[in-house]
């Protein structure tokens, strides 16, 4: 402290003493006084620091349920972060891969703390049961995705036997399942499939429906 005579007691209105303090961002007032009783009155104004840019990088927003998407952030510099992937899974890495169970929209949200500052940046990935086109008039209500156990046909109406066929990606027949006309579920195997996209076409009749799925190992 320049002035007056040492030595000298700082008092600032936070309740803290001495020539420096650790504060928030406010205003405060310190009384500094000398060794003669002298003393004289200050403002300080702690302003916040430069609050932190970030937003999410995903190489595909769209993907088919089983496949991984890349996630990361544009941000260089920071010192902590928190994703929340949308569907109770979580993560504390900058760069990272995920893969969700269950097809839907997710709001994925993107939290970086640097000091005592923090940003936020959200986005929206759509996780799909198919890819599928219909030839022909196409069969209603059939919907085809892959999970761990086989590739799962659900069927949610009321018709004509449902003939399910599995292909490969050049359109080899691998295997034929029968369905009733009723809602049901048909799980069709894939442990001794290699890796690789696979069509499984549901015919009813004259229509049919033909979904692309990948199986990822």
């Amino acid at each position: 402290m320049l002035g007056g005579t040492a030595p000298h007691a700082a008092t600032w209105s936070n309740g803290s003493t001495g020539g420096s303090i650790n504060a928030a961002p406010g205003t405060y007032t310190v009384l500094v006084t000398d060794a003669n009783g002298c003393s004289v009155e200050s403002t300080v104004v702690v302003g916040n620091a430069p609050a932190p840019v970030t937003d999410i990088v995903v190489d595909q927003p769209v993907v088919l349920l089983g496949t991984p998407i890349l996630f990361g952030t544009t941000a260089n510099d920071l010192d902590a972060i928190f994703w929340d992937l949308g569907d109770g899974t979580t993560s504390t890495e900058p760069v990272f891969e995920h893969t969700y169970t269950v097809p839907g929209t997710y709001i994925v949200t993107q939290t970086l703390t640097l000091g005592a500052c923090t940003a936020t940046a959200t986005i929206e990935v759509e996780v799909e049961l198919t890819t599928g086109t219909a030839s022909g008039e196409g069969v209603e209500g059939i919907r085809a995705w892959a999970t761990p156990e086989g590739f799962v046909v659900d069927i949610a109406h009321f018709g004509e036997p449902v003939v399910i066929e599995l292909r490969d990606a050049a359109g080899r027949l691998h295997a034929t399942q029968r369905a009733a006309g009723v809602p049901s579920r048909i799980i069709v195997p894939h442990s001794d499939l290699a890796t690789g996209i696979w069509m499984i076409t549901a015919r009813e009749g004259d229509k049919a429906t033909t979904f692309r799925l990948p199986l990822i190992r």
